[in-house]
């Protein structure tokens, strides 16, 4: 089988991870694979030396808010055009695409250019959260790919209510990357780990681990990660005075073997599709607490009490309260025994051998 996966770039993070560990394992398999990039960014994940890699290199003119809104169009469409011609040279048998613009891409050449080459899309987000103008999309142009493959059965549902043919597929996770033995006994800290965006509502999270500070003055936090709010994040521990308990750590390749002997991981986000951190992180047998996504994520993943807890999204009030139960109700070792086993469901084989079945399935069907 022959396949062009299409994503803007390969730098750190979910949705790269495992278009990356897809397009490896399928190559190990003896599948020929194709990426199209958006640009020449630094890639964070490897890839196998025999997918070739077609950087398009198509930049907006972003020196002043001018120039970008007049550049923007014009660089779309030049990718779009240069992509409809590396599908013909390449004539791959599946086009996979990963991300918004990208799905748009694919979609738009599907509907009016390779009507015989099979398109795939995957939703990595909430489509209910998008605007107007990504809301079209998902409803006239996404469900016109020949599947839909979405992280959640919530996601899926909401697609199938404007015909699109879904399938609901984990994210694979690198065993590799997650540490080999279970830690039983954990350390008087918590763990989160993200991009410093506003998705992730780190601000929240702190303010809630003060809280919980002043009963239980004896923890840290530890925040894994960078971006753009970083010094908004600083200045925010700094007014709480929680300089030697809360520390910014930046970004850790393997996190996960820094962090497995966390009490908990925290997810404190606004905004997931399918959050990888959290499936790593119970794979690697830590207890977790997580916001109720409205992707329906952590409600498929969490078992209240029994291998962690889910909070309202927003509600500092409650993860405050969650963070306590860690520390007074919570048998961690059981928890983690529970979360330890759920490397058996979502291990990399496991998960991409689904996808290669459904991949099968839609050419064939």
């Amino acid at each position: 089988m022959k396949y062009l996966f299409i994503i803007p770039s390969l730098k750190s993070g979910g949705a790269e991870r495992v278009m990356a560990t897809l397009a490896n394992d399928f190559v190990q398999r003896g599948d020929v694979v194709e990426f199209i990039l958006f640009s020449s960014e630094e890639r964070f994940f490897y890839l196998n030396k025999k997918i070739k890699v077609e950087e398009l290199n198509l930049m907006p003119d972003r020196t002043t808010p001018m120039r970008l809104a007049l550049t923007v169009p014009i660089v779309e469409g030049k990718r779009f055009l240069k992509i409809v011609r590396l599908i013909e040279e390449i004539a791959p048998d599946v086009v996979l695409s990963f991300c918004n613009t990208a799905n748009i891409f694919n979609s738009l050449q599907k509907i009016w250019f390779n009507r015989n080459i099979t398109a795939v899309i995957s939703e990595r987000s909430d489509p209910e959260k998008y605007g107007g103008f990504l809301q079209w999309c998902c409803k006239h142009l996404f469900t016109k790919a020949d599947a839909l493959i979405c992280q959640t059965a919530h996601v899926a549902e909401y697609y199938r209510k404007y015909n699109g043919n879904c399938y609901v597929l984990p994210n694979p996770v690198h065993m590799d990357s997650l540490p080999n033995t279970i830690v039983k006994n954990k350390e008087k800290y918590f763990a989160a780990v993200g991009r410093l965006t506003y998705e992730k509502n780190f601000d929240m999270l702190i303010r809630a681990f003060a809280e919980f500070n002043k009963y239980y003055c004896g923890y840290k936090l530890k925040i894994y990660g960078e971006g753009i709010l970083k010094e908004e994040l600083k200045a925010l521990i700094r007014k709480l005075n929680l300089e030697k308990c809360v520390e910014l750590r930046g970004n850790k390749e393997h996190v996960m073997k820094h962090i497995n002997d966390a009490s908990c991981l925290v997810l404190s986000s606004r905004i997931e599709g399918f959050p990888n951190v959290l499936v790593e992180a119970m794979c690697s047998g830590i207890p977790v607490i997580s916001t109720n996504l409205e992707t329906g994520a952590a409600g498929e993943l969490i078992q209240e009490g029994e291998n962690g807890y889910i909070v309202p999204i927003g509600d500092e009030k409650a993860l405050c309260e969650s963070l306590i139960k860690i520390v007074e109700e919570a048998d961690l070792e059981k928890m983690a025994i529970n979360n330890y086993r759920m490397r058996e469901k979502y291990n990399e084989n496991a998960v991409v051998e689904q996808w290669h079945f459904v991949f099968h399935e839609i050419i064939n069907r």
